[in-house]
């Protein structure tokens, strides 16, 4: 008897392994990316304020306002380093704290005040339409891509596949 040509070829019904995750998408690599950079220039800052502080410890008066200093640095670092880990570790809370950190940078960056100086009005409507219209859209972009995009849903539903 011969086989039929028409039947389809014999293939496993399940793989070998776990299957392989979702890889990480460049939308997560920027954040990642932007996050290390906040991490190292916030340390960067913290350690300069404590040899500020080591420096001049017999001329301090105000302890309580010196330790609502360093408390509210510890509690930034270690916001920064969980929503680092969160991320990268695919964890769906990372993919929120991810959300919030870019609504953060999009809000310091409109919020914060114009020093530029422009050569005329149509370079300062130019600067301002940049500043307060089309930043916050690609910011927006940003935010989806990060956290509502399909690779974004795939890479956070690995979050029991190591990564």
């Amino acid at each position: 008897m011969q086989p039929n040509p028409y039947s389809p070829p014999q293939s496993p019904l399940h793989h070998d392994g776990p299957p392989s995750p979702a890889r990480r998408p460049v939308s997560i690599w920027l954040l990642l990316f932007l996050l290390l950079a906040t991490t190292i220039i916030f340390f960067a800052g913290s350690a300069k304020f404590i040899w500020f502080i080591a420096s001049r410890w017999a001329d301090l008066r105000d302890f309580q306002a010196l330790a609502v200093g360093v408390a509210l640095r510890i509690s930034v670092a270690a916001a920064l380093l969980a929503t680092m880990l969160g991320i990268f570790r695919r964890r769906q809370w990372g993919r929120w704290l991810g959300l919030l950190a870019i609504a953060s940078l999009a809000a310091f960056f409109m919020l914060r005040p114009d020093t530029t100086t422009y050569a005329n009005d149509a370079e300062s409507a130019g600067g301002y339409l940049g500043r307060l219209v089309f930043m916050p859209l690609l910011f927006a972009w940003w935010g989806y891509a990060v956290t509502f995009s399909g690779k974004a849903k795939r890479y956070f539903s690995a979050a029991d596949a190591p990564g």
